[in-house]
C-alpha cells in the first residue's frame, strides 16, 4: 500500500513539473506585519511590529480538469522559508468525486476557513486563533464530493509532517461531512485517527496544537505542542449567517472538539514528567457584527480542558 502511495506521489510531482504550453497559471503574493501585545502567566512580549510574514500562492489549471496549487510561506513560525502545500486536484476523476493528491492541509474542522494563518488574515474576524487549531499538512490523497445537500471528504495520508514514508508508520484517516441544516445555518462533523507502530519512535504532527499544559514552562514558547504515537480527534462546527436567515449583518460560529493522544512522546516546554496519555476537550464561540461593508465588531471566547 505504501509503495503504491509513493508511486502516486511520484506521478503527481511529474505532472506538476511538466506544464502544458496552454496552461493558465495565476500568481498571488501577500506580505503583512502585525501589531500585538501578549501577556499572561509568565509570558510578556513587548508590543510592536513583528517580523514581516510572507505568503506566496501559485495556482491554476495545468491540464483539462486538473488544477495545481503551491503555497510558500516564511515567518517566525516557519523558518527559514518552507513549501507548505503542493498538490493537484483532478475534477470528476471518479463519478461525483474529485481527487486531490500531494501535500495538503487536512480538511478537519471549519476553523481552517477562519484562522489567521501566516499572512492570510482576510478570512478571520480577529488577529489571532482559537485556543485549539489543528492545522495539519500531510502527504496523501483525498476524495471529496457532494450527495444531495451533504458534502463529504475522505483522506488517506502518511500521518506525519512532510512526505517521508517508513514501514513503522501507519496511514492516517480523515473524514468530514458538512451541509446546510437551515437557511444560513451550516454544520460539519470531522474525524481524524492514526496509530503508528508502538515503540517505533514515530510521532504524528496532529498534536501540534496551541494550548497550555499543567507544568508548562511559558518561558520556552508561547504555544506548546503535543507529539504522540496515536491520535484520535473529533470536532463539530456550527456557523449561522444571520444575514441569510434574518437579514441582520451578523454571523455566529461555534465548535466543540475532543483530542485523545496515546503514548505521548513529547510536550514542548513541559517541566514535569510526561504523561502516558493526554485528553483534551475544547470549544470556541465567536460572533461578528458588520457595521459597514468594511468595518465590524467581533468577539471570541475559547477554552480547552
Amino acid at each position: 500500500m505504501k509503495r503504491f502511495f509513493v508511486v502516486i506521489l511520484a506521478v503527481a510531482i511529474s505532472l506538476a513539473l511538466v506544464l502544458p504550453a496552454a496552461a493558465q497559471v495565476d500568481f498571488e503574493g501577500q506580505i503583512t506585519g502585525r501589531l500585538q501585545d501578549i501577556e499572561g502567566d509568565g509570558v510578556d512580549q513587548e508590543a510592536g511590529f513583528n517580523e514581516a510574514l510572507l505568503n506566496l500562492q501559485i495556482y491554476g489549471e495545468v491540464a483539462s480538469g486538473v488544477y495545481g496549487y503551491a503555497e510558500i510561506i516564511s515567518s517566525q513560525a516557519f523558518t527559514p522559508t518552507v513549501l507548505y502545500e503542493l498538490y493537484l486536484v483532478h475534477s470528476n476523476l471518479l463519478p461525483m468525486a474529485d481527487l486531490k493528491f500531494g501535500q495538503f492541509e487536512l480538511n478537519f474542522g471549519d476553523q481552517r476557513n477562519r484562522r489567521t494563518h501566516n499572512a492570510n488574515v482576510q478570512t478571520n474576524s480577529l488577529i489571532g486563533n482559537a485556543v485549539i487549531d489543528p492545522a495539519v499538512v500531510q502527504t496523501g490523497i483525498e476524495l471529496s464530493g457532494q450527495y444531495a445537500q451533504v458534502a463529504w471528504s475522505l483522506g488517506l495520508t502518511n500521518g506525519v509532517a512532510g512526505s517521508e514514508f517508513r514501514e513503522d508508520r501507519d496511514m492516517a484517516i480523515t473524514a468530514k461531512l458538512w451541509g446546510e441544516l437551515l437557511p444560513g445555518l451550516t454544520a460539519s462533523a470531522s474525524y481524524y485517527t492514526v496509530e503508528h507502530e508502538e515503540g517505533g519512535g514515530v510521532e504524528t504532527n496532529f498534536g501540534w496544537n496551541n494550548f497550555a499544559v499543567e507544568g508548562y514552562n511559558a518561558g520556552v514558547n508561547i504555544a506548546p505542542g503535543i507529539e504522540a504515537t496515536a491520535v484520535d480527534a473529533f470536532q463539530i462546527d456550527l456557523t449561522y449567517d444571520l444575514s441569510l436567515a434574518l437579514g441582520w449583518p451578523a454571523e455566529l460560529y461555534f465548535n466543540y472538539g475532543q483530542l485523545e493522544f496515546t503514548d505521548v512522546t513529547d510536550i514542548r516546554g513541559l517541566t514535569t514528567p510526561l504523561p502516558d496519555d493526554v485528553a483534551v476537550d475544547y470549544f470556541t464561540v465567536e460572533a461578528r457584527y458588520n457595521l459597514t461593508p468594511v468595518s465590524y465588531l467581533a468577539a471570541r471566547f475559547s477554552q480547552a480542558d
